[in-house]
């Protein structure tokens, strides 16, 4: 008998332990995830949206299962998370729908509703939800990656620093930043200060959209410098300070691309002189020219010269970043004959010879 006590006491502790350490029995578990599949078909069934919110928050509540919900008078410790995350990827989908069966305010609502839990479960759904058509669904989930730091999503940021919304372009810069996503971030982000400063340059003084094209320049500017080991942003009040502040960035990128101009595969050399195309910018006027140079003498050798196309290619491509720095009507095309890249060859070095102290600086 006193075996049987002794065995009992040991069962009890063993269940308390198992209790203490996040056991839930798979009966709670199932019941709760029916119960928070109910309240999302109940959620995409109503119509008001106040009531839609209130159904969302119960979800989340009830996203956690406590000591107390398995123990009679236990604790609120949480024994364990995530039992509402299947229900918000059904609801996710479920607003996807087909035409005018498409339900956005259920979509939102199911990513509010990921975004707002701490079980990990819930952040893979948020990086595919990322891929939704709707800028109000990616700016969401964008403002959930960056409060959640769900690194692992960083390469799917990017691809939102391509977005036509210059909303999603911010807040997506403003998420690798804070993530310290570096690769495959700072290149396009300096590409679109220079485009956004581009732009800031053509308006008119009256233009109303100069205060956004400041905004992106300044997000961009800021993004990059988290990101960029001693390059730092503190513009002056001027479009001409603004100017040299995006300078220091441009030149930072294409510093990282000239040696790419010696490699003697042509491959390599033109994928350099591609990154540098959109930053362009004094400090590698010298070198890009010289590497014209040299392309244009393989390109005189000899008739029989194999590379003979690619060679004129990258003279064409090299002719739009030296015509744009020195803001010279010289840019060549792929039936330019000799004679004409020789006077634009020449054109750029008289113009070198004029601005070698600029073209010196680092």
């Amino acid at each position: 008998m006193r075996k049987i006590f002794q065995g009992c006491v040991a069962l009890l502790m063993f269940g308390a332990l198992a209790y203490a350490q996040g056991f839930i029995p798979i009966g709670v578990r199932r019941a709760r995830e029916a119960e928070q599949m109910r309240l999302a078909q109940k959620l995409l069934a109503e119509k008001d949206k106040h009531e839609r919110m209130k159904i969302r928050n119960e979800m989340v509540e009830k996203d956690v299962i406590r000591e107390r919900d398995v123990i009679p008078n236990g604790s609120d410790k949480v024994l364990g998370d995530g039992f509402s995350v299947k229900a918000f990827v059904w609801l996710y989908q479920q607003g996807k729908g087909t035409g005018t069966t498409e339900d956005l305010n259920a979509r939102l609502h199911a990513v509010v509703g990921l975004a707002s839990l701490k079980a990990s479960a819930a952040r893979d759904p948020l990086i595919v939800a990322l891929e939704d058509p709707h800028d109000a669904i990616q700016l969401r989930v964008l403002q959930a990656i960056d409060k959640r730091s769900i690194v692992r999503a960083g390469k799917d940021v990017v691809l939102k620093l391509r977005s036509p919304n210059a909303e999603v372009v911010a807040a997506a810069a403003r998420c690798l930043a804070n993530l310290g996503v570096t690769q495959g971030s700072t290149g396009p982000m300096i590409e679109l200060m220079v485009k956004w400063y581009e732009k800031l340059l053509a308006a008119d003084a009256d233009d109303p959209r100069r205060a956004e094209y400041h905004h992106m320049i300044e997000v961009l500017g800021r993004s990059c410098g988290q990101l960029i080991v001693g390059v730092t942003w503190s513009p002056g009040p001027s479009i001409e300070e603004l100017g040299k502040e995006i300078a220091k960035f441009t030149r930072w990128w294409n510093q990282q691309h000239l040696s790419g101009l010696k490699d003697p595969r042509y491959q390599s050399r033109k994928q350099a002189l591609d990154k540098m195309r959109v930053t362009a910018d004094e400090s590698i006027f010298m070198s890009v020219l010289e590497a014209v140079v040299k392309e244009f003498a393989r390109l005189q050798a000899t008739d029989n010269f194999t590379e003979k196309q690619q060679a004129q290619q990258f003279i064409v491509v090299a002719s739009d970043i030296l015509s744009r720095i020195a803001r010279l009507d010289a840019v060549l095309r792929p039936t330019s004959s000799v004679q004409e890249i020789a006077a634009a060859i020449k054109k750029w070095q008289d113009w070198a010879k004029q601005h070698m102290q600029s073209l010196a600086q680092p």
